[in-house]
């Protein structure tokens, strides 16, 4: 069964209109499909198109490859990239060259696909820094990684517009506004759309948790959180790209901060952020979109002296530059490793704990709240790399930021890692690094209690959302008169009914209920009080049916009672016991008294009933029946379905 989003895509595809990609793209996408086709074969389908054969060159040629000369062909260029890469790559370069379309006026195409390009390249340069990443699926994931935007105004454009206009007056998210118009946001739909296009699954997930990645969806050192962390930190570097002059300054602290959780400190934020410029404005030339020189990320960190770690004095307190506070819990064995700790951090603001050895510091950690553990390696009891993976089994301990102090040995790096810390710090310990990598611990403490509270206000928000979607799915389902159930209504259940009396060989009743000389009470008393009628007789025939029975309203001022587990017998008596109940019904209506009667047609599930439409087909001919009988009357449809009831 497709999902709701996977429905939604086949709905949108129709149309003809979503981003699609071109035919050479497709072939190589059935090409690299099959196991047996050839690197040859693929580099004969690329070499239709002069265009996508220069855009792989470039990046088989491009610093990540690292290749010792330069590549010329494209089955060179296919064998370095590999079919994979090089279906990936060409169905990105294959959507790009949209950039030009202007199907929707308040849309800005050209600040997109630089966008989309500047976040492909940072995503590169980013896992090329990580090295577990490959960095051909990095460019691809980053390029794509919003083309659901593309996709609905391609499809939408001016409802788009309206979405755009309303997303600038208003605070609220335009996904919100985007479910709201399409039944759809630009998220959900950028992610059936990479399934759609065969892209891995890991693309989806990543896109899926970009905006928050860390939460615990995501298993740690998985792929897909890895990807998410480059997506994180690719899209405020491209917007940093695309921004105003002024306004870059403003983006570095969270572009700061998103990469710490990368691992990657200011100084090669800046030097990384400065080679993704470069490349994106190479990139550019390439596609034709349409990249702006700009300062470099050390010039625009030296105009604003308050971001950069470098220049924050070490008496300057956290919350002058920060906000907040940070509580951190000191654990060594070493006299004066902890003089060292809480004489540095208590003078730039902090609050700083204190134990011995592990042990303690599992104790204190249960009766405060610390944010950070800044661990020595060698600890009595419990050494500092157990004390981190103990601390990692538990949902708390996963929540603290935690930093070992190591020996110089290289070794110990990779095991401190290994054990569960975020970072380490090799001793002997400088107190200006000690500040730079608590500031940059902090950031991201900050950005995890972030995390935290919108994942409650998700939550409230969610439940929120349940009561209103069942509010919908009440009104969709009720006749908004009677509060009874509807037509469509009504007949489902019957439908259910029928199916669980076919499967378990047990009887089932169907009655329609007709109100009688009901156009007569509209004509003398008006509308107002046939509708009074209508909701006073729903009330009767509510109550005096089973609790396992349903009544709904098929229209007008006709109702459809399904009875399960009835037979004749029964079913006779629960018709005429609601015949009975209406005909002593007295209604006081707005200053006049009324008193109506119904007529009831009665069917039985017999060998001969095929569904619920010759059920209900022999209902409706029963009370018609009853209505010639005199009205007021109750006629149980007869055994032989050759039977024909006589007027």
């Amino acid at each position: 069964m497709l999902s709701q989003c996977q429905t939604r895509l086949v709905e949108l595809k129709a149309t003809g209109q979503l981003p699609s990609p071109s035919g050479v793209a497709l072939a190589i996408m059935r090409l690299a499909q099959n196991e047996g086709a050839t690197v040859a074969e693929i580099a004969q389908v690329l070499e239709s198109d002069p265009a996508m054969v220069g855009r792989l060159l470039k990046l088989a040629n491009s610093a990540w490859a690292a290749v010792s000369r330069p590549i010329t062909t494209v089955q060179e260029a296919t064998k370095r990239l590999g079919m994979r890469a090089v279906r990936d790559l060409a169905l990105g370069f294959s959507l790009i060259g949209r950039a030009g379309n202007t199907v929707c006026a308040a849309f800005d195409y050209k600040k997109f696909w630089a966008l989309s390009l500047a976040r492909a390249v940072a995503a590169q340069v980013l896992g090329i820094n990580q090295r577990q990443i490959a960095p051909d699926e990095a460019f691809t994931c980053g390029l794509l990684s919003d083309v659901g935007t593309l996709a609905l105004v391609s499809v939408y454009p001016g409802a788009y517009a309206a979405v755009l206009a309303r997303s600038q007056a208003m605070v609220e998210p335009i996904n919100d506004l985007e479910r709201e118009a399409f039944a759809t946001d630009h998220q959900e739909l950028t992610i059936a759309l990479l399934q759609d296009w065969g892209l891995p699954e890991l693309f989806g997930e990543a896109v899926r948790h970009q905006d928050t990645p860390e939460t615990e969806d995501l298993p740690q050192d998985s792929a897909a959180l890895l990807m998410a962390r480059l997506l994180h930190a690719a899209e405020h570097l491209a917007r940093l790209c695309v921004a105003d002059d002024d306004q870059r300054g403003q983006l570095l602290p969270e572009l700061f901060t998103r990469c710490a959780l990368l691992s990657i400190d200011e100084e090669d934020v800046i030097t990384l952020g400065d080679r993704v410029v470069a490349e994106w404005q190479e990139w550019g030339k390439i596609f034709e979109v349409a990249t702006e020189p700009i300062p470099s990320l050390a010039e625009l960190a030296a105009r604003t002296p308050e971001l950069n770690p470098a220049v924050i004095p070490l008496g300057t307190p956290a919350g002058a530059w920060a906000p907040g506070t940070l509580t951190i819990l000191a654990v060594s064995a070493d006299p004066s490793v902890v003089q060292l700790l809480t004489q540095n951090l208590g003078a730039a603001g902090y609050t700083v704990l204190v134990a011995g050895n592990g042990q303690d510091a599992l104790g204190v950690l249960l009766e405060c709240d610390a944010q950070l553990i800044l661990a020595d390696w060698d600890l009595p009891k419990i050494n500092g790399p157990e004390l981190c993976q103990t601390l990692r089994q538990t949902k708390i301990g996963r929540q603290i930021h935690i930093i070992l102090l190591t020996g110089p040995a290289e070794e110990h790096a990779g095991q401190a890692l290994a054990a569960g810390a975020d970072d380490y710090l090799v001793k002997p310990i400088r107190p200006e690094q000690l500040l730079v990598r608590v500031q940059a611990a902090q950031r991201v403490v900050h950005l995890q209690q972030e995390v935290i509270r919108d994942k409650e206000e998700l939550s409230r928000f969610a439940a929120d959302l349940a009561v209103a979607n069942r509010t919908l799915q009440q009104a969709a389902y009720a006749d908004p008169l009677t509060g009874l159930p509807n037509r469509r209504h009504i007949l489902e259940s019957l439908n259910e009914e029928w199916a669980a009396a076919t499967g378990n060989g047990q009887p089932l009743a169907c009655m329609i209920v007709d109100i009688d000389h009901f156009k007569d009470v509209n004509d003398t008393h008006g509308h107002h009080v046939g509708d009074l009628v209508l909701r006073e007789v729903a009330g009767v025939l509510r109550s005096a049916l089973r609790r396992s029975d349903l009544v709904g309203r098929l229209g007008g001022e006709e109702f459809v009672i399904v009875c399960p587990d009835s037979d004749r017998e029964s079913a006779w008596r629960c018709a005429e016991r609601l015949r009975r109940s209406v005909e002593n019904k007295v209604m006081h209506t707005q200053g006049c008294v009324c008193r109506v009667t119904v007529s009831v047609g009665v069917s039985i599930r017999e060998e001969w009933t095929r569904d619920i439409e010759d059920l209900l087909s022999v209902a409706d001919r029963a009370v018609y029946a009853a209505k010639r009988a005199g009205r007021n009357h109750v006629h149980l449809a007869e055994r032989d379905p050759t039977q024909k009831i006589s007027g």
